[in-house]
């Protein structure tokens, strides 16, 4: 539950099920839960990774706080979300590696690493521009 704080959790525990947890024992599942689904995070990453064509994107998500970025690299039957602190080219390669495929995304700089057969303009984003443009008129 990343950005949700230990007492949150617990608070939530109480309101919904009636169940009081302490917040070590809440820490401890945490710590569990991440260790038991490392492989199959592993697994996904591959797989996307592997894929010939993927969407990424990040989108500001705050944590304690502080903005940081949660990224998503998407292909068929496969979704890859990770967390980090900065939106910079080293996120970027944490989120894909040397993917080889054909990668769907916005504008943003970092994207721009791959050239351009090998990237698709995010549709949605295209459609905002045109439909700019016919809004501005003549």
């Amino acid at each position: 539950m990343q950005g949700t704080s230990r007492g949150d959790i617990q608070h939530l525990l109480h309101a919904l099920f009636g169940v009081d947890v302490a917040i070590g024992t809440i820490d401890n599942t945490l710590t569990t839960l991440a260790q038991a689904s490392a492989a199959a995070v592993d697994q996904v990453w591959h797989h996307v990774n592997g894929e010939s064509g993927a969407h990424a994107d990040e989108t500001g998500w705050h944590v304690r706080g502080k903005l940081g970025w949660m990224w998503s690299a998407i292909v068929a039957g496969a979704e890859y979300f990770r967390f980090d602190p900065k939106r910079d080219r080293e996120a970027l390669f944490q989120l894909i590696g040397c993917f080889e495929g054909i990668l769907h995304s916005d504008r943003w700089g970092p994207y721009a690493l791959f050239k351009p057969e090998e990237r698709q303009l995010c549709h949605a984003h295209l459609r905002r521009d045109l439909q700019a443009i016919i809004d501005r008129g003549g």
